[in-house]
């Protein structure tokens, strides 16, 4: 039977033949980048509601603070 005449395969076993290694470095990574994401939001919006309080932006400290605990929570 040439190679053409073959059952084809199944490409979903094929997408899904990780191996166990392969998945716990892939959770690994993402929650690294994950965190620091969280960790770059969270002095980038330091750093902003420190601005608005230099500059006595009372309406945007309080913005920034709702964001910066939201992101905390």
């Amino acid at each position: 039977m040439s190679q053409y005449q073959q059952e084809p395969k199944n490409e979903l076993m094929i997408v899904c033949d990780h191996t166990e290694d392969e998945s716990e470095f892939s959770l690994a990574a993402k929650l690294i980048l994950d965190q620091s994401i969280l960790i770059f939001n969270r002095q980038r919006l330091m750093k902003q509601i420190d601005k608005a309080l230099e500059r006595g932006d009372k309406k945007e400290f309080l913005e920034l603070s709702r964001r910066y605990t939201q992101l905390l929570s």
